[in-house]
């Protein structure tokens, strides 16, 4: 009875390798058939769907028998089809999702391929890394509607949940406290604020920590038995991230370069040559391909055609996104009086306001208020974060010491951790923008990593307070997210509404002052017939972000 319940049991480290296997087979088989020529069509992401089950099945197939196997992809056939429903509820209605996202998007389903792509889009859209948007793209050719690619989000979250969970628990062996800490890492702050949206940057925030928890994991355990489960979601998370946009892959290559060494270096004591070999080879591997084969749309593009990989952001004619993007009180700061001001002030959006220091752990309105948008540029990390930073930082330092008196390898570890951290603030130019630089999150972890395994009994409470105010600094996020939900469900009303009345009736749509292209696909989804109006419709009914609409009599 015992064998038969245990085998019936829901693996959930067999659906997080298989949700971000799907994400990484999906953008990589899409960028090949980019590569040859090729459209996305509808059935592609039935294509790709049982290519990662295929590959799912090449990895598990010694490990998990047949029947386990196909129960629990059935599983993550229904968690992911829930997931997608939850995506679908929420409309996006951040500035980047509708300008630039949901367009490029629409674009890519409707057959343009932005490899060759010269004409169709903005500047984003012919040139920056879109690794997000063809997974979106794939999605919406199958689902009819551009609302469900950000689902990528929830499936990250999860995948993340369950790593940073087993993770925790390997090291603690405490259930309840691995719980909390793999919620507040996987559900961080700029995740709970963009999930409902096409925003990327808790797309890189997870896939980025998963691929730092990857490396951990090599570095804990027999480096000379390769995990070929671990190694290929390691893979997808490369893939995933430095394809999501250009800074993440300057981000993941820092990490896996302080990391790799360290592996490298402590396995050439052990003489332990024949890992090192196939570690390096992998590594390079692992980049070459998302670089060269999943980014030939945007790095080799972008090389060949403009002399630089990351342009429009570096190289001739790079557009400058900085400037125009920070507060005026900024101009004369340097990088890291710029990030000191943003992490230890009241988290707000707006630029032309000056950033106000505060009481680390005190909370305000107009902070509360703030979480409402996806693109918080001042304390994005949430209105608890510089508390935790202080705190975590005290813990850190206090650890490093004790561990380089007694000569411990996760002296190094962690140095090598916060080096990555902490080293590129002076010299990055957007870090004190949270969003842009999430791997200032880690901190807290990093602390609670350092002393959750002591066996004193006041440092386990304090490990328990951290990770509780980590918890509780991510609920704060909470019910804005509520908010988006409210407002999402009155969109789709009256989307629906509209929909029915051009039957009859004549429906002009306009902007409000700007042109936002991804509202233009969803009224396509609602099958919406509207005359678009160039000039702003002076009596217009506001009912999505940047639109407004006119009914007029019935159709003659």
């Amino acid at each position: 009875m015992t064998k038969q319940i245990k085998n019936k049991t829901i693996d959930f480290n067999f659906i997080a390798m298989f949700f971000v296997v799907m994400i990484a087979t999906t953008i990589s088989f899409t960028s090949i058939i980019f590569l040859i020529g090729g459209t996305i069509n509808k059935w592609l992401f039935v294509l790709t769907y049982l290519l990662s089950i295929f590959l799912t099945y090449k990895v598990c197939g010694k490990t998990m028998n047949k029947d386990d196997f196909k129960r629990n992809i059935i599983i993550s056939t229904l968690i992911f089809a829930i997931l997608c429903i939850f995506s679908l509820v929420f409309y996006d209605s951040s500035w980047d999702g509708n300008v630039y996202h949901k367009q490029m998007i629409g674009l890519m389903k409707n057959g343009m391929n932005p490899l060759y792509n010269e004409v169709s889009g903005d500047i984003w859209s012919r040139h920056y890394a879109n690794g997000s948007e063809i997974w979106g793209a794939v999605l919406y050719a199958f689902f009819d509607n551009i609302e469900v690619g950000k689902v990528i989000n929830l499936l990250l979250a999860f995948t993340l949940y369950v790593v940073a969970f087993n993770y925790s628990y390997k090291k603690s062996t405490k259930k309840v406290f691995s719980n909390l800490f793999a919620f507040a890492l996987a559900f961080n702050p700029i995740l709970i604020n963009q999930f409902h949206s096409y925003y990327i940057d808790g797309i890189v925030a997870n896939s980025l920590f998963l691929c730092i928890i990857f490396l951990l994991n090599i570095i804990d355990g027999k480096q000379d038995i390769v995990d070929k489960k671990q190694y290929l979601m390691f893979l997808s998370s490369i893939i995933i991230c430095t394809n999501a946009k250009f800074t993440a892959l300057l981000l993941c290559i820092m990490f896996c370069g302080l990391l790799g060494i360290y592996i490298v270096i402590s396995n050439i004591k052990n003489k332990n040559y024949i890992f090192i070999k196939k570690f390096i080879i992998f590594m390079v591997i692992s980049f070459l391909f998302s670089v060269l084969v999943v980014g030939s749309s945007t790095y080799v593009k972008n090389f060949v055609k403009n002399g630089n990989p990351f342009y429009p952001l570096m190289g001739e004619g790079a557009v400058d996104i900085e400037s125009g993007n920070e507060p005026d009180s900024f101009k004369n700061l340097n990088h890291v009086e710029k990030w000191i001001y943003a992490t230890f002030s009241e988290t707000y959006t707006w630029y032309n306001k000056k950033p106000t220091l505060k009481i680390p752990f005190s909370v305000s309105q107009s902070e509360l208020d703030s979480l409402a948008y996806p693109d918080i540029r001042i304390g994005g990390l949430g209105v608890w974060f510089s508390g935790l930073l202080v705190i975590s930082t005290i813990v850190i330092i206090f650890t490093l010491i004790k561990l380089f008196l007694s000569k411990s390898k996760y002296f190094w570890i962690i140095g090598l951790l916060m080096a990555g951290i902490v080293l590129p603030i002076p010299i990055l130019p957007v870090v004190w923008q949270a969003r842009y630089y999430p791997e200032i999150y880690l901190i807290p972890f990093i602390a609670i990593m350092c002393i959750s395994c002591s066996k004193n009994k006041f440092i386990n409470i304090l490990s328990y307070i951290i990770v509780l105010l980590a918890v509780g600094n991510s609920l704060f996020m909470v019910p804005q997210a509520y908010d988006k939900l409210q407002n999402s469900i009155k969109i789709n009303k009256t989307l629906i509404n509209l929909s029915e009345l051009s039957q009859t009736k004549k429906i002009t749509i306009s902007q409000d002052n700007y042109t936002f292209y991804g509202t233009y696909y969803n009224y396509i989804d609602k099958k919406i017939n509207y005359t678009y109006s160039e000039e702003k419709l002076k009596d217009g009914i506001p009912f999505y972000y940047g639109a407004l609409y006119k009914i007029e009599g019935g159709i003659e």
